[in-house]
């Protein structure tokens, strides 16, 4: 265990006195009420409001809440209120930070829709008003006022089309439109029509809340449509065959024009559905520009686009060999092929046999080709015997020439047409 020297004992009173003495300067400052700056007091504000209701003959809302979130631009979240409605619609907020920066964001739910506004601290000098509606279950109260369609790109080795809808919409009605899925007789949500087959669909809006719904050969919104006007954007890709692609662009909504935008690198696509309108510049870019005027709810049109690329042979050829459905017609194919090949040179395998020196005559008419077979691989192993010394001499010849007859489908030797071997030919012995 260490200890501690004199001059170390010295250094720690010394500190323990300035601590001290520390302490005792901090209580009189605080005695005097002075020596540590004070935080400068929030400025507030009082807010006050009122929530209307927009549709015509209804009363104003009474004791509906009123949310108020107060966020700044860099620091998040800063204060949240919330206050009900008076019988006349009116709401009031005391003591709001005001921060000049700051974002100031009202919202009311009404009727199974929340309605909202936001605001900048300028914009709290007079009294702010927020508008709900009565809603409805009649899509029609909502029309498209402009729907444009434009091939982005297109894929011309996997023949696929990307493209993007832009839709703008309104509802100039005085009552929000109100999707009811529990009400399958009334079609109360917006409906968008895509190409058959069509995928990889994403969707942006300004219309918050809802579901998007697969139905038939498009898709719905569940959102909440409040008079006004609205967008709806969605991209998507879809495959197409040959040099033209047909389909029903269904117009649910109806359309005030319905537009297509090809750009002008892709100079053979085009369509004879639409009328052709002048080049369109956007965002840099060029495009061919083809549309139609006052489409009726339901109406739609035959989209028909032509002049599409084809792949090249190259391409074909690697996409149908990189297919899935390429290799499970071609495995069962190429096997079948094999086998009949196995087949026939099996029935070939004979006749091939027949032109080696040991065949130098055709084969008799009952001769079987297993029966010859057998006959040469007799003669092999015969061979093999008298060479390892297991055969005398004559034993060894007149076997051989039985066995040699019945491979040239000769019974008797003499057939062969030549004389049979000599007895004193000279055999090779194993030296």
């Amino acid at each position: 265990m260490s200890s501690l020297s004199p001059s170390g004992i010295k250094n720690i009173h010394l500190a323990l006195c300035i601590a001290i003495a520390a302490v005792a300067l901090l209580t009189t400052l605080l005695a005097l009420g002075g020596g540590i700056p004070q935080a400068q007091t929030q400025e507030t504000l009082t807010i006050t409001g009122r929530v209307i209701n927009g549709t015509e003959g209804a009363t104003p809302p009474e004791g509906v809440a009123v949310l108020l979130l107060v966020s700044g631009a860099d620091s998040g979240l800063i204060a949240t209120d919330q206050n009900p409605t008076t019988p006349d619609g009116h709401f009031e907020f005391q003591d709001v930070p005001a921060i000049g920066d700051a974002s100031y964001a009202f919202s009311v739910e009404y009727a199974q829709v929340f309605y909202g506004a936001s605001l900048s601290l300028d914009d709290l000098s007079g009294e702010i008003q927020l508008t709900v509606y009565e809603t409805t279950e009649d899509a029609s109260v909502v029309r498209v006022t402009n729907q444009v369609m434009v091939i982005a790109d297109i894929d011309e080795k996997n023949q696929t089309i990307s493209a993007i809808e832009f839709v703008r919409l309104s509802n100039s009605s005085d009552r929000t439109l109100l999707p009811d899925l529990n009400n399958m007789g009334q079609l109360s949500f917006l409906r968008f029509a895509l190409p058959p087959l069509a995928q990889e669909l994403d969707v942006g809006s300004d219309m918050p809340g809802g579901d998007i719904i697969p139905i038939g050969t498009g898709f719905a919104l569940t959102s909440p449509v409040v008079p006004g006007d609205h967008f709806v954007d969605f991209s998507f890709s879809f495959p197409y065959e040959g040099d033209e692609l047909s389909y029903r662009q269904s117009l649910p909504q109806g359309a005030d024009v319905y537009r297509l935008m090809v750009p002008v690198r892709l100079s053979t696509v085009g369509t004879d559905s639409l009328q052709a309108v002048d080049s369109i510049e956007q965002e840099g870019n060029s495009y061919r520009a083809w549309e139609s005027t006052d489409f009726q709810p339901g109406q739609g049109l035959s989209l028909r686009l032509t002049g599409l690329p084809k792949p090249s042979f190259g391409a074909r050829l690697e996409k149908s060999l990189s297919s899935a459905n390429f290799w499970k017609v071609a495995i069962p194919i190429a096997m079948g092929a094999v086998l009949a090949f196995l087949l026939l040179f099996g029935t070939l395998k004979p006749r091939w046999q027949a032109q080696t020196p040991l065949a130098t005559s055709s084969t008799g008419p009952n001769q079987a080709p297993v029966d010859r077979e057998s006959a040469i691989q007799e003669i092999a192993a015969l061979d093999e015997r008298f060479q390892e010394g297991d055969l005398a001499e004559d034993a060894y010849l007149a076997e051989r020439e039985t066995l040699v007859a019945r491979a040239l489908g000769h019974s008797d030797p003499s057939e062969q047409g030549r004389e049979p071997p000599q007895r004193d030919r000279e055999v090779p012995t194993d030296e």
